[in-house]
């Protein structure tokens, strides 16, 4: 029987031409790839970006009265979208705040509030303080249908 052994020559022609193969199938991922790592986990429709900040990681319980949190959307679509932030939820500590939608939809606001443009941001500042009266260490979580905050720790402490 004749027994046909490719060239080494051969051998690394082929290896080359599937290493090519398989680069060029990984370079047309990575767009999905991009896209699906700069959206927030919980993003269904809309590229909406968010995140929560507040004012200090560390406040002495008398000054919780003072806590306040800012709330940011980042609009990454191509078209105006509704960030739709009074369907939103908010836990703290595990617990959904029942008042989010009142205070969410409360006070002055914008055109944003309901028709976020491309590239534009929506930002509100809400005072919480009532909600983080006892020393410890908070974690809040917020999400909405086409977006969802990375989690923001702080701390409360006893004392001044």
């Amino acid at each position: 029987s004749i027994q046909i052994v490719p060239s080494a020559e051969a051998m690394r022609s082929g290896m080359a031409r599937s290493l090519f193969l398989f680069a060029a199938a990984l370079v047309s991922l990575l767009p999905g790839i991009a896209v699906a790592q700069g959206r927030n986990e919980g993003q269904r429709h809309a590229k909406l970006w968010a995140a929560m900040t507040v004012q200090q990681p560390v406040i002495p319980k008398n000054r919780t009265n003072d806590i306040s949190l800012t709330f940011a959307i980042v609009n990454d679509e191509d078209s105006t979208v509704n960030p739709g932030v009074p369907k939103s939820h908010l836990l703290i500590n595990g617990v959904e705040l029942k008042e989010w939608e009142f205070i969410s939809s409360n006070g002055p606001g914008t055109s944003f509030d309901s028709a976020l443009p491309p590239n534009r941001a929506w930002m509100k500042t809400y005072s919480l303080g009532k909600y983080f009266q006892k020393p410890g260490v908070y974690t809040v979580r917020w999400w909405g249908e086409n977006f969802k905050a990375v989690d923001l720790t702080f701390r409360v402490l006893p004392g001044d």
